[in-house]
Formats: structure tokens, sequence, C-alpha cells
């Protein structure tokens, strides 16, 4: 799992209604078309191009990891899953779950918290629920969690009660000089 702390206003206004430091979070996906890590995340629209389209796009993407690192403006930190099932077992399982839930359309955060006060339900998707959801259907969450509720800070500490496993310390992988570490030991 990979978490942004941005610098444009979308991530202040994230972070502004989340009282956190982090404004996106995504999770790290291994494809066996693609040899590289990829990164599926909610947007509105990806600084990179989707794997599967070949072109930027707004909602759920697979994307290069390389790639976001390098276009991305601002911290970066991943932490790493670790749990009962082996690692080939736990790539199967993210692998098709992104499958089942690439090119959602994207709700934003803000408007679905405005929503939910409506109590109207928006159709798609933002990042942080979107990797909560990916966790409940892997069974990393209780069935009866809800990740509309998931804000990125959520990942950065303790807030999930995770199941089957737990989540690593943070490891910072982009730095001001926008140099990243991708190598296979941190995104296995």
């Amino acid at each position: 799992m990979v978490l942004f702390s941005g610098k444009g206003w979308s991530s202040d206004v994230v972070r502004l209604f989340t009282r956190s430091c982090w404004s996106h979070v995504g999770l790290v996906v291994r494809d066996l078309a693609h040899t590289e890590p990829l990164l599926l995340e909610a947007n509105t629209l990806s600084e990179v191009s989707d794997v599967r389209t070949g072109r930027q796009m707004p909602g759920v993407s697979l994307v290069a990891l390389t790639d976001k690192l390098h276009a991305y403006e601002g911290r970066v930190v991943i932490r790493r899953w670790h749990g009962e099932e082996s690692v080939d077992h736990r790539r199967e399982k993210l692998a098709a779950l992104a499958h089942d839930l690439l090119h959602r359309p994207y709700c934003n955060y803000v408007a679905s918290w405005i929503c939910r006060g409506l109590r109207t339900l928006p159709r798609g998707m933002f990042c942080s629920e979107l990797v909560a959801e990916v966790y409940r259907r892997a069974g990393w969450l209780p069935a009866d969690f809800n990740p509309a509720r998931a804000v990125p800070a959520h990942f950065a500490g303790d807030g999930l009660p995770l199941l089957k496993g737990g989540l690593s310390s943070p490891l910072c992988v982009a730095q001001t000089e926008r140099k990243c570490r991708t190598d296979e030991q941190v995104f296995a």
C-alpha cells in the first residue's frame, strides 16, 4: 500500500477534511502481463496513463508505479502487508480484485462526505474507499466494514480493524529530489 501527501489544493482539501498529512492512497499490484509493479488507484485524473487503456483517465486505474512516483509532487511512503497468506497467493488475489474494480468511476472524498449527509449514494469510489474495499474483499477487513468511511490516514496508523495480518512501518520511497526507490525488495 502506498500513501501520498501531495502539494496541490485538492490535496490540501483532503487533508483539511480528514485531519491528516496524507491526501491519497493506492495499492501495489503485480500483474502477470507486466514485469513492473503497478499501482491501483482512484483519482480524478492520474498524472500517468492507465496500463490497460494507454491513456490518462479518471476513476479506478492501474498505472506503472515507477511512472506515478516520478510524476508525483509530494511525499510518498509504503506500508507492506504482512499476513498468513503466501506472497504468490496474495499477488494473485490482489490482481483479481484489481481487475474486478478497474475503471470504476471516481467520486471525490468531499463530495462523498456531503452526499452521505444528504443520504444519497455516489456511484464512484475515492482512493481510500478503493483500498479498503480491496482489503475487505480479500478478508483483511471485517465483512461489515464500510469502505466509504476509510480515509488515507487510516492506512497510515492503526485505525483499521485488520484481520489475518497487519501493515509494516512506513518506508519513505520518494524524496524532495524526486528520486524513487522501486527495487524488488521494497515492492515485493
